[in-house]
């Protein structure tokens, strides 16, 4: 009966225990989240640097989403090497180029032979989609948060990433560069800019394919 009444003591309390817990995580985010919008720049970057180095991962995606969104292009600077030094795999799907898809909603009006004859012409480009699957991806190789250029392992011919095919990733306040060689030995060229609410727009070529239009989110 003793033990009976200690594991109900136990079960009422443990919610009201939870529940000061998540008032007090909450108002330390919300301290980091006023921290890392500080208006003085160099303290506003102070507590960014301490939050991707030294705070667990809640903390670093609020401070680093801030940063990103900062007027201070030294704060967006910062904000994306910390994005890219906190994401193994680089991921950013891509469509089609916009000339085909053009040129494609026209041709389904008038008919599937014009389809078809499209489809032709446009071939290369459309093998080439498909077999990347319609995304480029980028493993860390070399990435460190005080880096504007880090190295990143891309995909061979099977698939798989290997440290044997890599890219280089330049990064400015507003822009991602992407230079290198993709599934085996094709260079790749991939210009991305940074927009409002941490999105990434922009285009990349294959081995003089492309261009395939870009839209993504940094983290």
């Amino acid at each position: 009966m003793k033990y009976g009444l200690l594991a109900v003591a136990a079960l009422m309390l443990s919610p009201c225990a939870f529940a000061q817990g998540a008032a007090e995580r909450a108002a330390a985010l919300k301290q980091w989240k006023a921290d890392c919008s500080q208006d003085d720049p160099e303290l506003r970057l102070a507590y960014v640097e301490d939050a991707v180095v030294n705070q667990g991962a809640t903390v670093a995606r609020l401070c680093v989403r801030e940063a990103l969104k900062s007027d201070d292009p030294d704060a967006r600077a910062l904000g994306l090497r910390a994005a890219l030094a906190m994401t193994e795999v680089l991921s950013f799907p891509f469509d089609m180029p916009v000339e085909y898809q053009k040129a494609l909603a026209a041709a389904k009006e008038e008919g599937p032979d014009e389809v078809e004859a499209l489809d032709v012409s446009w071939r290369s480009t459309i093998k080439q989609h498909n077999e990347l699957g319609g995304s480029f991806s980028f493993k860390q190789y070399k990435v460190s948060v005080e880096d504007t250029t880090t190295d990143w392992m891309t995909k061979n011919g099977y698939g798989k990433f290997g440290k044997d095919h890599q890219a280089k990733i330049t990064t400015t306040a507003d822009s991602i560069r992407i230079e290198g060689t993709y599934g085996c030995c094709d260079p790749v060229a991939i210009d991305l800019r940074l927009g409002p609410g941490g999105m990434l727009t922009g285009s990349g070529m294959v081995d003089g394919l492309g261009p395939y239009p870009i839209v993504a989110e940094i983290l």
